[in-house]
Formats: structure tokens, sequence, C-alpha cells
């Protein structure tokens, strides 16, 4: 499952039985626990961590119980944070992280930058936590894209634009007088 999610799991529904669910470290029961279903939020997790859900079933009828359990991943997403904005032929960069709030961790993706048609101008091999480029482009917009190769976190990929800003145009000179007397005030273009 993923990170903070809300799942529903049940169990064969049998009238006269009572059922009680249980949840292991990581999650907490929303609403009741004692239908032949229950609704679990998973915590906010930063990497892999496992538990349980257990159910515990009676039938004074029949006179028969028994319990069951289905072995749980809790698996992080990854978020990227990094420039949004640059100037023609300046170098920007963006980090790929696991995690929530302050406990994030880097985390280790495939990355390229797509322009606004979403075609690929660069590619990155191998993995990493984040990367940086010199944006030697056309001015506009562009996506900085990391891609979970490793199967280590629930979202597939996370995007990031980026503006590159034309360079501006360099100023000719300075108009005003060359000359000033202290305590005066100038005007200068």
């Amino acid at each position: 499952v993923c990170s903070g999610e809300i799942v529903t799991y049940s169990a064969p529904y049998f009238p006269g039985t009572t059922y009680n669910w249980q949840v292991g470290a990581y999650g907490q029961i929303l609403g009741e626990k004692n239908m032949n279903q229950v609704v679990i939020k998973w915590n906010e997790v930063n990497q892999i961590r496992n538990t349980r859900v257990t159910v515990r079933y009676e039938n004074c009828t029949l006179g028969c119980a028994g319990v069951d359990f289905l072995n749980v991943s809790i698996t992080p997403s990854f978020h990227l944070s990094g420039d949004m904005q640059v100037c023609e032929e300046a170098t920007a960069s963006v980090s790929a992280f696991a995690g929530f709030g302050g406990s994030t961790v880097p985390a280790d993706v495939q990355w390229h930058i797509e322009d606004d048609q979403g075609q690929v101008i660069y590619n990155v091999t191998g993995l990493s936590s984040s990367i940086s480029y010199v944006f030697n482009i056309s001015p506009g917009l562009y996506t900085w894209v990391g891609t979970n190769a490793s199967g280590t976190y629930c979202n597939e990929e996370a995007r990031l634009d980026i503006q590159v800003t034309p360079l501006p145009t360099q100023p000719l000179g300075i108009n005003g007088p060359d000359i000033i007397c202290p305590g005066q005030l100038y005007g200068f273009n």
C-alpha cells in the first residue's frame, strides 16, 4: 500500500459471526472494527515498513472460530524539490525526497528533462537523488522528471516544472552627469 493511503479490508460475511480486527504498527483503524470489513489509514513513512492486518472471527451458532492475517508493506512516495526558474545558460538543480514533512530522506530515482512538448532533451544514466543541469537551451517551460526505476516508491514518477527565462539585454551604458557635487540629488538611467 502507499504511504498515507486509506484502504478497506474484508473477510467473508457469515450471519451470526463476530469479527475483531487489529492492525500492527504504522496504521490505525477508522470506524468500526467488529464488522466483516475494516477501514485502515496507513501512516506516512519515509522508507518501506512491514506490518500486518489481523482478523479474529467467531460464530457461536456453528461453534467455530479462527484467525487470519495479511502481511502489508507500506511504501513511501517520493516528490521533487528544486529550482523552478532559471536564466538561459545558467545552472539549476533538483532533488528527490521520500517521506513527508521534516522527516524526508533522499530518494534515488532515474532522471530526465522534458520540453513543453514532452520530448526528452536530457537523460541521466543511473540512479541518483539529485541532478544539476546547465540550461544552454531556448527559453521556455521544461519539466524535471524523476522516475521510480527501483520499485522502492509508491508512485511511478514525480514532475516539477522549470521556466527558462531569456538572458536580459545588456545595458548600452549609463546616462547621467559624470561630475557631481556632494549632497546633491542626480538622476541616472
